[in-house]
Order: C-alpha cells, then sequence, then structure tokens
C-alpha cells in the first residue's frame, strides 16, 4: 500500500467526537493507527494533514456548517481551544500532525 502508491502524506478531515458524522474521529482512530504503523514498518516516513471544512456551526454566523459564514469575533478563542483539543486526539494515539487546514493551511512541524 505505502509502497505502490508512494504514499508520503495524508490528508483527512476532522469530526469531533460526539458529531453526530460516520466519520467521526474515535471511527476513524484505528485507520489511522493503521496507516502510520504500515509506513513505519515500510520505513516510509508519512505526513499527516488534519483539516475541518469548517468550523462547528454554533461559532459561525449564519450557524451552519454550509453555505459560508464566518466564524464570530466572540468564539476565535474558541475556535483556537478546538484545534488545540483535534491535535491532542490525534497525539493520544500516537499520530503527529504536519499541519492543519481549513481554509487556510497551518505548518506545525
Amino acid at each position: 500500500m505505502i509502497d505502490d502508491l508512494g504514499l508520503t502524506i495524508h490528508r483527512n478531515e476532522y469530526y469531533p467526537p460526539g458529531s453526530d458524522q460516520d466519520t467521526e474521529f474515535d471511527a476513524q482512530a484505528p485507520y489511522f493507527q493503521k496507516l502510520q504503523n504500515k509506513a513505519l514498518e515500510h520505513n516510509e516516513p508519512i505526513k499527516f494533514i488534519i483539516t475541518y471544512w469548517t468550523p462547528p456551526a454554533f461559532m459561525k454566523t449564519n450557524n451552519s456548517h454550509k453555505n459560508g459564514g464566518h466564524v464570530k469575533p466572540e468564539y476565535y478563542d474558541d475556535l483556537g481551544s478546538y484545534t488545540v483539543d483535534m491535535l491532542n486526539k490525534f497525539s493520544e494515539i500516537g499520530i503527529n500532525i504536519y499541519a492543519v487546514s481549513s481554509d487556510k493551511l497551518i505548518l506545525l512541524d
């Protein structure tokens, strides 16, 4: 898999636990771990980029995950905490995140 495709970067969306998404973090965690273990097994470093396409709806001006909107200024700190919590979730399962993307790419490495 890693050798065949030459995979060195993996990007995936983050859905927090309890988000009512079938792809929320707890369901995806075993996949991330297996992918990293496979890369390590083949001595192929892999960089993980995690994205959230939109902040949580309650933080946005349109109160929706869709149709645009912007983060309300009073939620800037909360969005920062949300991002840190996301990074901590990955750290807890042994995954180091290379970058975070939303509408901007933030390099962490």
